[in-house]
């Protein structure tokens, strides 16, 4: 019996290790649930690439392709009442996330709030939710709250932020 479970358990060790293998990169960027009280939405995470982008986003994916997204990950995230949508872009440059930032945070207008430092990124709130803009490198990440929990917003940029520093930008096109 002390064998069965020794060798039952160094098959679920090595099940967890393959499943852990086959994550995209992207997707360890995350937030882990339990992250600041906000749990996993089961079933709500989504990658996509090239085309693929489709799943990640809800129509107009052809600006992002534009803007220069090679790879998304989205994740869904529940808080309380609150829900909060983390969504990781990896672009072709660092050239072309700032862009891309550049061009949200003008649509934000005087209602964008600048993120602490050292970070780049802003919030603004409408219409009774949030939305967060973080670009680092050749990453670009957004988040959308169903509440005006700014700081809620912050604190998940923040996190795939000090994950994204653990990788090493790349600016040539991949």
């Amino acid at each position: 019996m002390r064998k069965f479970r020794v060798a039952l358990a160094l098959i679920i060790a090595i099940s967890c290790s393959a499943a852990l293998a086959a994550q995209k990169p992207i997707q360890k960027l995350l937030p882990a649930s339990g992250f600041k009280g906000w749990s996993i939405v089961a079933d709500s995470y989504a990658y996509g690439k090239e085309l693929g982008l489709t799943e990640i986003y809800d129509g107009g994916y052809k600006e992002y392709l534009d803007a220069g997204v090679i790879e998304a990950a989205k994740q869904m995230y529940q808080r309380k009442k609150a829900f909060a949508d983390v969504t990781v872009h990896r672009m072709k440059s660092e050239a072309s996330a700032k862009a891309f930032y550049a061009k949200q945070l003008k649509a934000a207008g005087k209602d964008a709030k600048a993120m602490p430092r050292p970070w780049t990124g802003f919030t603004w709130t409408t219409g009774g939710s949030v939305y967060g803009h973080l670009s680092y490198g050749d990453y670009y990440v957004t988040t959308t709250l169903t509440s005006k929990d700014a700081a809620g917003a912050v604190a998940l940029m923040q996190e795939v932020g000090g994950k994204i520093k653990g990788v090493k930008p790349s600016n040539k096109t991949r």
